[in-house]
């Protein structure tokens, strides 16, 4: 009778045991779960621009090739991930593909113009809901906030566009100089040298998930 009384007993405790390890397998595997952070590939990072000239506002594209990327911390959300980030960008670096069209740009529109050696864009707000950003970019001892365009893509794609006139940074006397040393290279099919002021910018990075 004493066995039969224990062998109830002993079930229950077998199962009590069982389900206990069963919690904490599952806690074990809680705790195992990788934590993912967006780290941004820097080989993978893009600024350029595009300028216009003659009346037919024809379009010159051209890059930066040299610029450092300062605040860009990792961090599960993308958004925060570029929250405080800001680009030096060397303006020695300008690239359209013609060195000679390089070096006027470098020395008869940067050089002109106060302490651009670089120019800074700091983040200043970021809204990937909405696709939208804000850009404090200093040119010429000038800032300015420039509203971006932003695109965000689900593999960890980032574009940020937007439109800067010379206006907006006292650059008219640089882009004055400019017109001039390209002034024939400047002129359409009316004969009129026009170097515009309008000049779009786009930013181009990717970002990879890192989970540890």
């Amino acid at each position: 009778m004493k066995k039969l009384f224990l062998l109830p007993l002993l079930i229950t405790l077998l199962i009590a045991c069982n389900s206990e390890g069963e919690k904490k397998n599952e806690q074990g595997k809680e705790e195992n779960t990788p934590t993912c952070n967006w780290v941004i590939n820097p080989d993978s990072t893009r600024v350029s621009w595009t300028a216009f000239k003659t009346t037919d506002k024809v379009g010159v594209g051209g890059q930066f090739t040299k610029f450092m990327l300062e605040g860009v911390e990792p961090a599960e959300d993308l958004s925060a991930t570029i929250s405080n980030a800001r680009i030096i960008i060397d303006v020695s670096s300008t690239n359209t593909g013609n060195p000679d069209r390089d070096q006027k740009i470098i020395n008869e529109f940067f050089m002109k113009m106060t302490n651009t050696d670089v120019i800074t864009a700091n983040v200043v707000s970021i809204d990937i809901d909405n696709q939208s950003a804000t850009l404090k970019i200093k040119m010429n001892d000038v800032e300015q906030e420039v509203p971006m365009v932003m695109s965000a893509g689900t593999d960890g794609s980032l574009i940020l566009s937007g439109s800067i006139s010379t206006d907006q940074f006292m650059a008219d006397e640089a882009l004055a100089s400019l017109n001039q040393a390209c002034f024939d290279l400047h002129k359409g099919a009316d004969g009129v040298s026009k170097t515009w002021p309008d000049v779009e910018i786009t930013v181009r990075a990717k970002f990879e998930k890192d989970c540890k």
